[in-house]
């Protein structure tokens, strides 16, 4: 929730707004937002978020231990579900053009070539497509006849 709010905020800031959401944008271009996954699947080794949830004791009796078990599981599956969806919604930033052809405009110049290096892949992939397309005893022109 935390990534959430302050992704909002820092779009919604009068003063440096589009700035924040220049640098935000290719961020997410640049798979900037694997940090955010990284994060919230640390939940799961969290001590404090242990301890608050109670998942961090032991040795009670089998009935507390069967709940704490459920418990966990639960907690294990709301995260990698929260993990999934976070990646899922960002993943087009950084998979789609031409969202992802952003990161040319990074500060980094490494990153930036990284981005440019994408695109020129991008492009010979759609050029190798359509060469096929056009060769008529091409091999794979058959999947596109379907």
């Amino acid at each position: 929730m935390n990534e959430y709010t302050s992704v909002i905020h820092s779009v919604m800031d009068d003063q440096a707004g589009p700035q924040n959401s220049f640098r935000l944008q290719v961020g997410w271009a640049r798979r900037f937002w694997c940090h955010c996954i990284s994060r919230i699947l640390g939940t799961m080794d969290d001590t404090e978020a242990m301890a608050k949830l109670s998942l961090a004791h032991g040795g009670e009796d089998d009935e507390t231990n069967v709940q704490r078990s459920e418990d966990a599981n639960l907690f294990f599956k709301l995260v990698v579900r929260c993990a999934a969806h976070r990646a899922w919604v960002c993943a087009s930033w950084s998979e789609l053009p031409p969202h992802n052809w952003s990161g040319i405009l990074h500060q980094d110049i490494a990153e930036s070539q990284a981005s440019m290096d994408s695109i020129h892949r991008d492009a010979m992939c759609v050029e190798t497509g359509l060469r096929c397309l056009r060769d008529h005893g091409h091999q794979d022109k058959e999947a596109t006849q379907l």
